[in-house]
């Protein structure tokens, strides 16, 4: 840095240290995520988990899940952090309505930097929890690159918009997320099964019990 003074040196240094911490919360917290994900079975527990992990990470004041209800065509909302978080939860979305549906359209994950002012962006939501959006990160949740839902998280603390460095490491949190909602689903068809089998196993025993150990001679055999 040329005719840098030593004020000058000592304010780039404590930015660098600044973001280098940064980048070691982010690396700890994606590792933290993947012993969680190993560790934890219950979908809306671990997507809560890593979510709450990628709201702090990327210092926002809220996040949510959008699983996509194919039946429904519509997106719902299992997960949801930060202010009106309870009204998110009631609330279904048409999966080709608002920023979400923009996302799970064309697959990849993108900053929205002023949301009233982008057209995908719908307002209705807003006004529903009395929530205000100014920006959003957004992302695709994909398993085996078929998708299942996006995922965002709103508005820096901080005012800022959110920048590229956000939107990777979004990236990063989305991909376990997604890999978490796999995991827990695999588990569920496997507890189900069990459970089928435990209940046809127990079917078969009643019955029988209701069956004679021996049929009865017949008159003409006698």
């Amino acid at each position: 840095m040329p005719n840098a003074t030593p004020n000058d040196v000592s304010k780039e240094n404590q930015q660098h240290r600044k973001t280098l911490e940064e980048k070691v919360n982010a690396l700890s917290s994606l590792i933290e995520v993947g012993i969680i994900i190993n560790s934890t079975v219950q979908l809306n527990e671990v997507m809560k988990l890593v979510m709450e992990k990628a709201l702090g990470v990327m210092n926002a004041e809220a996040s949510a899940v959008f699983l996509i209800n194919a039946e429904k065509h519509v997106f719902e909302i299992p997960v949801a952090l930060g202010d009106a978080s309870a009204k998110f939860k009631t609330i279904e979305i048409p999966m080709d309505v608002g920023i979400a549906g923009a996302i799970a359209k064309s697959g990849e994950a993108e900053i929205i930097p002023d949301a009233y002012k982008d057209s995908r962006f719908n307002a209705k939501v807003d006004k529903e929890t009395g929530f205000v959006t100014r920006s959003i990160l957004a992302a695709p949740l994909k398993v085996r690159d078929k998708l299942i839902g996006v995922a965002e998280v709103i508005n820096r603390n901080d005012g800022n918009a959110f920048d590229e460095d956000d939107l990777n490491l979004f990236s990063a949190f989305c991909r376990q997320v997604a890999m978490a909602i796999e995991n827990a689903r695999v588990h569920q068809l496997e507890l189900d099964k069990q459970r089928i089998e435990q209940q046809l196993e127990a079917a078969k025993h009643i019955q029988q019990s209701f069956m004679p150990e021996s049929l009865p001679k017949s008159a003409d055999r006698q």
